[in-house]
């Protein structure tokens, strides 16, 4: 047999499934040339993705061999193709010897072995969700969410990534570095951080939010979360020209919508919602911050009750199609996991776990908007602490920052910080925790910071 081992495509009659039985055979043969091959592959390459059958089972006794730290080679796979009662085998293993000249290219023929089977599983998968389709039992969104499952299960036959050596990592730190020290502090993208746009949080966070980091927004209702999480939204779009998606599962988009408008333009909310008191000045001031806001790239979901695996699958088709930097969910206690309705720490456990992986798989920064536990009204000093959240599921746990929104006017009617809120970094995984405050104006629902990127200030258009 030659060294140079075709396509899975090349020379497949008609009608056949993707398959390459040369590259197959050549893996095999590589690692009975060469024992220390199994462990090169073994990541990489499952017994699945043989095409036929004796040579997944061969690859399969290969396998738990290496995983016993036993030898594997033409006598150890004699001994346990016996023991597992494959001795129909051992004759087909004694044509593989001398199948390639060299091992060398193993894991070339092993990329080819794994080709065919994912372009196999693709097929598979093309016939599951055309059978989903004629069956025509499920809503459009359960629909959505079993296909996107089945397209999960395409990729990937063993893991999907390897070690990473320490010089290539100490790279890619220095690198980091190098780009961090001559970044310019008005050009915050230029780190990779997704900034804010408030410099007192942004300190604490290095620059701003870290993509692949889940962070939690928190406090009391009525606190202002949603206020806050739409005003970092327009303004991070707005003047960073970050892509943004927001689900919201309390508001509608025409409030959502409101809320920014108000915040970007300066008008009280109470004006927009009676268009005829608005003045000339005033329409023209909303003209331009519609314009604003029309550039920005946001894009926004408030279809109500949303699942897990909902948001997962509309944040993936989004990410392809357009980009992402930021997803807001507004809030984590009203997404749903399938299956663990009858357990809702467990359940929330789930979803902040599954939200912590999509921001890590899509590379993206994910905001969830939480409620914090009724114990905060039972102590004197109502600031949000961190064990507040120990009620709701892992948060605390999968959460790289927890942030915490608290505004004394709302307890204290005749305190000294009338319209000022306080944000706490209560965890902040890669950096120091502390607060800052904020100015709150509840004409508009919007916050100002006391400090703000001077150079691209995102200030509001009167």
């Amino acid at each position: 047999m030659s060294s140079e081992i075709r396509p899975y495509r090349s020379e497949r009659p008609e009608g056949l499934p993707p398959q390459n039985l040369e590259a197959e055979a050549a893996v095999l043969g590589s690692v009975l040339l060469d024992r220390e091959v199994i462990g090169r592959l073994s990541a990489s390459l499952a017994a699945r993705d043989f095409y036929r059958e004796q040579n997944g089972t061969i690859y399969q006794a290969m396998l738990n061999l290496y995983e016993r730290d036993q030898p594997v080679d033409y006598l150890t796979l004699i001994d346990e193709l016996e023991r597992s009662g494959q001795a129909d085998d051992i004759l087909y293993l004694g044509s593989l010897l001398g199948v390639v000249p060299t091992p060398i290219h193993a894991e070339a023929y092993a990329r080819l072995v794994a080709t065919a089977a994912f372009m196999r599983r693709l097929i598979s998968a093309g016939g599951q969700i055309a059978s989903l389709g004629f069956q025509g039992q499920f809503t459009t969104e359960a629909a959505m969410e079993r296909c996107e499952a089945i397209l999960a299960g395409v990729a990937g036959s063993a893991v999907s990534a390897d070690f990473v050596g320490i010089v290539p990592g100490l790279q890619a730190y220095l690198d980091q570095l190098s780009i961090a020290y001559d970044r310019d502090p008005n050009q915050p993208l230029e780190s990779g951080r997704l900034p804010t746009t408030y410099r007192d949080l942004d300190q604490y966070l290095r620059g701003g939010f870290s993509r692949g980091d889940l962070v939690i927004l928190a406090g009391r209702p009525a606190m202002g979360k949603t206020a806050l999480s739409m005003e970092i939204v327009g303004r991070s779009a707005s003047v960073f020209g970050l892509k943004v998606a927001v689900f919201s599962l309390e508001m509608s988009v025409p409030q959502l919508l409101a809320r920014m408008v108000a915040t970007t333009s300066g008008i009280p909310l109470t004006t927009l919602d009676d268009a005829r008191s608005l003045t000339q000045s005033q329409q023209d001031i909303m003209g331009k911050a519609f314009g604003r806001l029309a550039e920005t790239n946001i894009v926004l979901d408030s279809s109500g009750s949303q699942t897990i695996n909902a948001i997962r699958a509309k944040v993936r088709r989004q990410a392809a199609r357009y980009g992402l930097d930021l997803v807001v969910i507004d809030h984590i206690q009203m997404v749903h996991a399938p299956g663990q309705e009858r357990n809702r720490v467990a359940e929330l456990g789930e979803i902040s776990r599954g939200l912590k992986a999509l921001a890590m798989e899509q590379n993206i920064a994910i905001v969830a908007l939480s409620q914090l536990s009724r114990a905060v009204e039972n102590r004197q000093d109502k600031r949000p602490i961190l064990s507040d959240l120990r009620e709701s599921g892992t948060l605390e746990q999968d959460a790289d920052v927890v942030l915490g929104l608290y505004r004394d006017e709302y307890y204290n009617k005749n305190t000294d910080l009338n319209r000022i809120a306080n944000l706490l970094v209560l965890k902040n995984r890669n950096g120091a925790t502390g607060d800052c405050n904020l100015i709150w104006n509840p004409e508009t629902t919007g916050f100002r910071g006391l400090d703000e990127y001077s150079e691209r200030s995102p200030t509001p258009i009167f």
